[in-house]
């Protein structure tokens, strides 16, 4: 992903990751998705962002076609199929 600029963060309260999970009810729902978004977020920047820092606002089509198969060469079908 290297058309994605690096270290171009978003304030908290526009920051997707953040704001998506905040509107989770359930603690585990919000500690699952926080680890999924982490993984995918270390697998597609070679560990340098986690998913605080990810630029997801900057995603198109392309990256989250490469980012949704990712996963799934590292992980089982059903672990890979929930991030």
């Amino acid at each position: 992903m290297t058309d994605i600029s690096l270290f171009n963060f978003a304030p908290a309260s526009q920051n997707p990751a953040t704001v998506y999970i905040a509107s989770l009810v359930s603690k585990h729902s919000r500690r699952a998705i926080k680890t999924d978004l982490n993984t995918i977020a270390a697998l597609t920047s070679t560990g340098v962002y986690d998913a605080f820092t990810f630029p997801w606002q900057q995603l198109q089509y392309q990256h989250c076609a490469a980012i949704r198969s990712a996963p799934s060469e590292k992980y089982a079908p059903s672990t890979a199929n929930r991030m």
